[in-house]
């Protein structure tokens, strides 16, 4: 990975703060928060922004199954941001 001083990277939990925040004012918020609740989304380890483009970013361990996978994809669906995930 190229090093870039003017990157930024936001955490897990920066990331679960602004999604929290970002589907308050959406009609689904209930269902959205239902679904964080039960696994069906969840929070990536975080995410890397350069040049103004967020990425959202996952590191997956072999104990990794289909659903957990899909959490993510998830999260990145929700937020409208790709998500680039890397095989330990």
């Amino acid at each position: 990975m190229q090093s870039d001083r003017n990157a930024r990277w936001l955490t897990e939990r920066d990331l679960k703060d602004i999604f929290l925040t970002m589907i308050e004012d959406r009609e689904d918020y209930y269902q959205l928060l239902e679904e964080y609740r039960a696994g069906l989304i969840s929070t990536p380890d975080g995410a890397i922004i350069r040049d103004n483009k967020v990425v959202l970013v996952e590191v997956l361990t072999h104990s990794y199954t289909e659903d957990k996978i899909a959490a993510k994809e998830n999260f990145s669906t929700v937020m409208s941001l790709p998500i680039q995930f890397y095989k330990t």
